[in-house]
């Protein structure tokens, strides 16, 4: 009986033991699996980075990670204001990564890198934490139009969440009036603009709207559908911060044909100086009757601007020849409230004096759908303009709705500064 019980004993004893070196085996690997994953996520930034801009919804990401800085691109097509998808690009940035950089985070447009923004990662987690003050973050941000020297290091990178072929159809609502007298004051008209976009190549896109009547007290046309603006565009950058912009299509006031645009920016995007062309003929499209001339009108204009960052106040002056052939000159001046922008103009021609002010305000919704490939949202922004004389026609001019100055203005150095901290 002891001779059968022993060795029975010691092939429990060996079989418990192998058990325990098992379980000691296992316990080991889950206490050193997070410190692992630590390892590996201190060694690749780049893939943990661009995983959570992606997931955030961001578009054409690439992270570049050398030494102590980190260079990263995105496209925002999530959220309505650019300052607030640059917060929150930044936000992702001192959540996912442990080690300190020096960050440079380079704005794209239309796949088309704009402009650059760089700051210490450990100085902005210290403001975010409350022990540095707003002045100290706002001396060491930096910002550029220069992108070329940071953009050679993620151009050969593959960019993730590709932006080409998403759809978007985006509604935009329109207001126009007549003030006309003192028993019925105003006479107005309301349209739903619902817009199908999308980009194709790098910088290219196509778009399209039309135009249902929801109320209506001018013209008679405003009783029908219609053609809104629609276009083919292709947005490029050349050297030396300067930015081209060809478009065909149709246009505001009845204007179909082609529209070309030059800036090229000054201390570091503070001042411009560009021009503009057009020329183009007259199309309607009335009670299911499409009416147009041939091309015709050549318009011509040259414009220059500063922005002063300290007060956020935008100057313009642009001379050139309308749509009815009067040549003359315009001067505005903006002023940026964060998201509304507020200006008053003046327009002087041979033919005219006219007068007024523009506004633009945001409308609902902050942030917009993050995947799929069609993707429904509302218009960012209301623009309008009023005419002190809205029957003159002197400085009427066509839009194309792709004016470089206003798809450039949310990216520029010197705006992206100043509205950060608003």
């Amino acid at each position: 009986m002891k001779a059968g019980f022993l060795p029975a004993t010691r092939n429990l004893f060996i079989m418990w033991r192998g058990r325990t070196s098992t379980v000691s085996v296992m316990l080991l690997f889950l206490l050193l699996a997070p410190i692992t994953s630590r390892a590996q996520g201190a060694e690749n930034p780049e893939g943990i980075l661009s995983g959570a801009l992606v997931a955030e919804g961001f578009n054409n990401v690439a992270v570049c990670a050398e030494e102590n800085q980190l260079i990263l691109t995105y496209e925002n097509l999530i959220y309505r204001y650019e300052v607030t998808a640059l917060k929150e690009v930044l936000r992702l940035v001192c959540e996912n990564l442990e080690e300190d950089y020096e960050l440079v985070i380079i704005i794209q447009r239309r796949k088309i890198p704009i402009s650059a923004f760089s700051i210490s990662s450990e100085l902005y987690k210290s403001w975010l934490a409350g022990k540095t003050e707003k002045e100290i973050l706002r001396a060491n941000i930096k910002t550029t139009l220069n992108t070329d020297n940071y953009w050679k290091k993620l151009e050969n990178k593959q960019k993730t969440n590709n932006s080409d072929f998403i759809f978007e159809i985006v509604l935009h609502p329109q207001y126009n009036a007549n003030f006309v007298g003192f028993v019925d004051p105003v006479d107005s008209q309301v349209n739903i603009c619902p817009e199908l976009k999308t980009t194709l190549l790098p910088g290219f896109s196509i778009s399209g709207r039309v135009i249902f009547p929801i109320f209506n007290d001018l013209s008679s046309e405003g009783n029908y559908i219609r053609p809104g603006l629609s276009n083919i565009n292709q947005f490029i950058r050349l050297p030396f911060n300067t930015f081209f912009s060809a478009t065909l299509g149709y246009f505001s006031e009845h204007r179909y044909g082609f529209d070309a645009q030059i800036r090229k920016y000054f201390l570091n995007g503070n001042f411009f100086l560009g021009g503009k062309i057009g020329y183009t003929g007259y199309a309607s499209f009335f009670s299911d009757v499409l009416y147009y001339t041939h091309l015709n009108t050549f318009t011509p204009f040259l414009e220059t601007g500063y922005y002063y960052s300290r007060c956020d106040v935008q100057f313009k002056f642009t001379y050139g020849r309308s749509l009815y052939e009067d040549a003359g000159w315009r001067f505005d001046i903006k002023r940026y409230f964060g998201e509304v922008d507020i200006g008053f103009y003046y327009t002087q021609t041979d033919i005219d004096k006219n007068g007024g002010f523009n506004i633009r305000i945001p409308l609902f919704l902050n942030s917009y759908m993050k995947s799929g490939p069609v993707r429904i949202r509302p218009a960012g922004y209301f623009p309008w303009e009023y005419r002190a004389r809205a029957t003159r026609y002197g400085w009427t001019n066509y839009s194309s709705g792709l004016d470089i100055g206003s798809s450039m203005k949310k990216y520029l150095p010197g705006y992206l500064k100043s509205q950060f901290f608003e």
